[in-house]
């Protein structure tokens, strides 16, 4: 099997092995939601729990639900469609960013559900745990863009900026630059 055809195989197997992880966190992440409105919603409705964090909590799950969706439908596209290389580049690191956002929320949800309830000591300890879990992500951030392209860090205006750049252009926290476009991100940060 030629070079290319190896590769294009193992990005079929990955995006299909990436599918079929984005849809059974989508299913345990509505299990969760579920579980939260059939036993906290009757305390919600006659005020037992904060009404604003049990509205958070519900909200982090349904911003869950669609980060792991949107994953599983970047890595879906590169089995079905028919798209050259650099579109599935793009689509493996669009959908990479949705299942890191993703889990970034799923694993917010327990410090959520423990503030919710009143389990203030469990829930700091939760919380902590989600604060060194994104620190660690976003340390190896680079890591994650250089998978699929490059990235990088910068500031923009004083705002701190990630970006992960492939042949297609640059994507950032502040917004999708074409190719060719880097050095209006690098003029508008002073750099």
């Amino acid at each position: 099997m030629s070079e290319s055809k190896e590769e294009r195989w193992l990005d079929l197997d990955l995006a299909a092995a990436n599918v079929n992880r984005a849809g059974t966190l989508v299913g345990s992440t509505i299990a969760v939601f579920t579980f939260l409105l059939f036993f906290l919603y009757p305390r919600f409705s006659s005020g037992q729990i904060d009404p604003v964090l049990f509205q958070v909590t519900l909200t982090i799950i349904v911003l869950t639900i669609l980060s792991f969706s949107l994953s599983g439908l970047f890595y879906y596209r590169i089995g079905v469609l028919k798209l050259t290389t650099a579109k599935k580049r793009m689509s493996m690191q669009r959908g990479a960013l949705f299942w890191l956002v993703g889990t970034l929320f799923v694993i917010l949800e327990p410090a959520l559900i423990l503030f919710t309830v009143g389990l203030t000591v469990v829930g700091v300890v939760a919380l902590g745990a989600w604060l060194l879990y994104t620190l660690v992500t976003v340390r190896d951030a680079s890591a994650y863009g250089n998978r699929y392209g490059s990235g990088s860090h910068q500031s923009v205006d004083g705002v701190p900026n990630i970006s992960l750049t492939s042949d297609l252009g640059t994507w950032t926290t502040q917004k999708w630059l074409p190719s060719g476009s880097t050095s209006i991100l690098k003029s508008s940060s002073g750099l």
